[in-house]
């Protein structure tokens, strides 16, 4: 290397270093291999995930080593760049690779990662970047402060010990433990076993999972009557059976008591005395059983009680010998009702919507009921079709909650949001017949393998069909997700899979109920399906459709698009955004398969046409 400046290498995750830096003297790989370089013990990070290599002349040749989740550079992805060297590169959601000269004095050396509690300002802990961000390190699923394991709370059990300054008069009192039992509890100030942990900022209950679990945060938004609630409903009840009887893994509550509503809305759809009966489930309110109150910083903030569930592998998942640590997670999922999105409703007294800032990924849902251009084309007499039901602007609080992201999340700021987005499009017994193919089977088993794949072509080919279907009907939501965010997915849902009737019991009451005998749930699992497979804690199946001919396409790049030509197609060319580059898709048109060119494969894949030179 010429000249005396010298670089070094560390990952890092948020503020913390999670790898040792190192002086780049040749080349190093990070990745989660024992041989990397610098390692990360991360599903989401690829084996072998990107390497950089220095250059005589000073420069880093980056080179992504085929990694699922890629390698980003200012938000565009990269796959072999040379760099100068002072850069950071984003890899996959979470992890970034920084590359900067070495201060002159400065010792070249390994740091070690500590976990600091960042300042305990709300709006400060709810932007920090990573649930669980080094061994010793976690994040409070209720306030979202960052703490060390050391510095959890027990709560105390004696009856005498009540009376808490956070959680008011009738609530055990919280205390920082000193006595252990030989089991490891902590002992209350009578003597009594406290097996059960506290958050140091806000005093709510943390499972314990949390703390030997890396948390994976989710956040659920969309207008009021979506679907929220029966979705959540139907894809816990779902999962339970699913996972392990075809994923190989055990899904259960990480906490009965967060869970308790959503246990009660399972017994009301799946678990109903008289399947003939009409029920129906609570709306999803701004206070209330959802919200936990709390007096923080000399406010009463009101918290969302977030629904926690674990995922574990069982012992004939092929992936436990070498990825136990990684299987092994606790899903904590936000559920917000849909004013909290209008203007004004975020401030420091209801920061209820800042878990967006922390979530791993989002879903949106979109009704195609509240739209009347979806009303004008459904030839059905389902009650949420009818004139005069409310309607919304549904992608407003799309751009709000990613407003949201940004402003208590800085490194989204002026950039598009990387993380997973998927739009949830409800209600999907209603307007399937919008759809001209069949959406399929989104799982299945291959050969002797003990668990079942995600089919990652079904799941995409549903989602890029049902993405041409909005771009016609409301072309603005489209718009709006993809210009907010980089990984925009499309999934249709039914909750019930049958239509609610006008409740009987309650003439001129215009509420709607369900029985449950009628209640046949379409595709309502797939959504979180699919965001775990993008978060590497099951494998997806790319795959050729049995028995089906596809077609190899003439495509060219233009922006951020990939228009592609099919051969036996009359009509114009498909425009693909690049996100699907690689995907075998369906021509939503015709029916016919096609493979879309990755951007490698594109004739002059360096250059980039715009729309105006075509």
């Amino acid at each position: 290397m010429t000249g005396e400046q010298r670089l070094q290498v560390s990952v890092r995750k948020g503020n913390e270093v999670i790898a040792r830096a190192q002086p780049l003297e040749t080349a190093v790989t990070i990745g989660r291999l024992e041989t990397c370089g610098l390692r990360i013990d991360d599903a989401r990070i690829s084996r072998e995930h990107v390497r950089l290599e220095l250059r005589e002349d000073g420069q880093v040749l980056v080179k992504d080593l085929g990694s699922r989740n890629g390698v980003f550079l200012d938000g565009k992805r990269i796959k072999k760049k040379l760099l100068s060297g002072n850069f950071t590169l984003s890899l996959g959601d979470d992890y970034f690779a920084v590359v900067e000269p070495v201060t002159p004095g400065e010792q070249l050396g390994p740091t070690s990662p500590r976990a600091e509690p960042l300042p305990q300002t709300y709006t400060r802990t709810a932007a920090s970047t990573a649930a669980s961000t080094t061994e010793g390190a976690m994040v409070c699923p209720h306030c979202w402060y960052h703490f060390g394991v050391d510095q959890l709370l027990a709560i105390a059990r004696h009856q005498d010990l009540i009376g808490d300054p956070v959680l008011g008069p009738e609530t055990h009192q919280r205390f920082l433990p000193s006595r252990f039992t030989p089991e490891g509890d902590a002992l209350d100030a009578r003597g009594l076993p406290c097996p059960d942990a506290a958050c140091p900022r806000c005093h709510l209950v943390i499972p314990r999972s949390l703390t030997s679990k890396r948390g994976i945060f989710l956040s659920m938004i969309g207008a009021p009557a979506s679907g929220k609630s029966y979705l959540l409903t139907t894809m816990a009840w779902e999962l339970r059976r699913l996972m392990p009887a075809e994923f190989g893994f055990a899904f259960m509550d990480a906490d009965s008591n967060s869970n308790q509503i959503i246990n009660e809305y399972e017994r009301t759809l799946f678990l109903a005395a008289d399947g003939d009966a009409y029920v129906t489930l609570e709306k999803t309110e701004m206070q209330g059983r959802l919200y936990d109150q709390v007096l923080l910083d000399n406010m009463t903030l009101s918290l969302p009680r977030p629904f926690m569930f674990s995922l574990a592998p069982q012992r004939h998942h092929p992936w436990l010998e070498k990825k136990k640590d990684n299987l092994a997670q606790t899903l904590v999922l936000y559920d917000n009702a849909g004013e909290h999105f209008e203007p004004g409703m975020d401030s420091a007294m209801n920061p209820g919507t800042q878990h967006l800032a922390r979530a791993n990924g989002i879903f949106f849902l979109f009704d195609p009921t509240k739209d009347p251009r979806f009303r004008a084309v459904c030839h059905s007499d389902d009650p949420q079709l009818r004139v005069g039901q409310r309607v919304e602007r549904q992608e407003i609080l799309l751009t709000e909650a990613i407003g949201r992201v940004q402003r208590y999340a800085p490194q989204w700021r002026g950039k598009r949001y990387e993380r997973p987005l998927v739009i949830v499009v409800t209600k999907f017994d209603i307007w399937r017949e919008l759809l001209k193919n069949d959406i399929g089977r989104p799982w299945l088993k291959v050969n002797k393998h003990p668990v079942a794949m995600l089919d990652m072509d079904c799941v995409m080919a549903a989602s890029f069909e049902l993405r041409h279907l909005l771009k016609k009907l409301c072309p603005e939501l489209v718009s709006s997700a993809e210009s907010l965010a980089s990984r925009v997915t499309y999934i249709p849902v039914s909750a019930l899979g049958c239509s609610p009737t006008i409740d009987p019991n309650r003439s001129g009451s215009g509420s709607l109920v369900v029985q449950p005998k009628n209640v046949r749930p379409t595709w309502a699992p797939v959504p979180l399906l699919y965001m775990l497979s993008l978060l590497g804690l099951m494998p997806g199946l790319r795959r050729r459709p049995d028995g089906e001919r596809f077609s190899k396409p003439v495509g060219r790049r233009v922006g951020d698009d990939i228009v592609v030509t099919l051969p036996d197609r009359h009509g114009p060319p498909i425009e693909v955004p690049v996100f699907y580059e690689g995907r075998l898709l369906r021509c939503p048109e015709t029916g016919q398969w096609f493979r879309v060119p990755t951007l490698q494969e594109l004739p002059d894949a360096g250059g980039v046409q715009t729309r105006a030179q075509l």
